[in-house]
């Protein structure tokens, strides 16, 4: 087997991001990544996460909850290995 794809404990790994929408429908998915490189630095090198840096990634507007004079926001929720930022 090809070393790209052990991982720090030698096991052999592929990298598999995605995101989900409130209805656990995926919206967004990246497979394939070597199983050496880190989460985070996959995550950062990827398409979506350098869209979400830049601030370009399509996210949808903030919704206004009826009745309640208040938004509903997009968010995120992510393991530790992922930097905390704010968009």
């Amino acid at each position: 087997m090809d070393s790209r794809f052990h991982n720090y404990k030698g096991t052999f790994s592929i990298i598999l991001l995605a995101c989900v929408d409130a209805n656990y429908k995926f919206v967004l998915v990246d497979i394939g990544a070597e199983g050496h490189n880190s989460d985070g630095g996959v995550f950062k090198n990827s398409i979506f996460g350098q869209s979400l840096e830049k601030g370009t990634l399509d996210l949808p507007c903030p919704v206004e909850i009826p009745a309640q004079q208040r938004c509903c926001l997009s968010f995120l929720l992510g393991m530790k290995l992922f930097p905390l930022k704010a968009i």
